[in-house]
């Protein structure tokens, strides 16, 4: 299956990369296409995507782009296991979203799917 590392990729947004202009369609295709960079992911595989709003983007804006990655990945053929958005880690300058895609294997799927609680996210 790989280490964690193999199977994961957080791609940063940053402000002052962003065209002025860019929408979240636009925004969700950038990202998609860094992260499928490393991830190289195909028709069949699933991943568990999450929006960091790094607190600066809205939950709308967050809900906007998690909506456009989904609609990116399940066109490919990629199903999505519901992660979310949220502020989930917060300090970067200049950060305007993070996105964080996990190839996901039969047992991270039942391990994410356990309740949790910490300081960045609780089931």
């Amino acid at each position: 299956a790989g280490t964690c590392l193999d199977n994961a990729a957080i791609i940063d947004c940053m402000e002052d990369s962003l065209q002025e202009d860019a929408d979240a369609e636009d925004i969700a295709e950038k990202l998609i296409e860094l992260a499928n960079k490393r991830l190289q992911l195909g028709e069949g595989d699933s991943v568990l995507l999450l929006v960091n709003g790094n607190d600066n983007a809205t939950v709308k804006e967050q809900l906007a782009i998690y909506g456009n990655c989904y609609n990116v990945l399940t066109t490919a053929g990629v199903k999505v296991w519901p992660g979310g958005v949220g502020n989930f880690v917060c300090g970067k300058e200049n950060l305007f979203v993070q996105l964080c895609l996990v190839r996901m294997h039969t047992e991270w799927e039942e391990l994410w799917n356990m309740p949790c609680s910490s300081a960045f996210f609780t089931r």
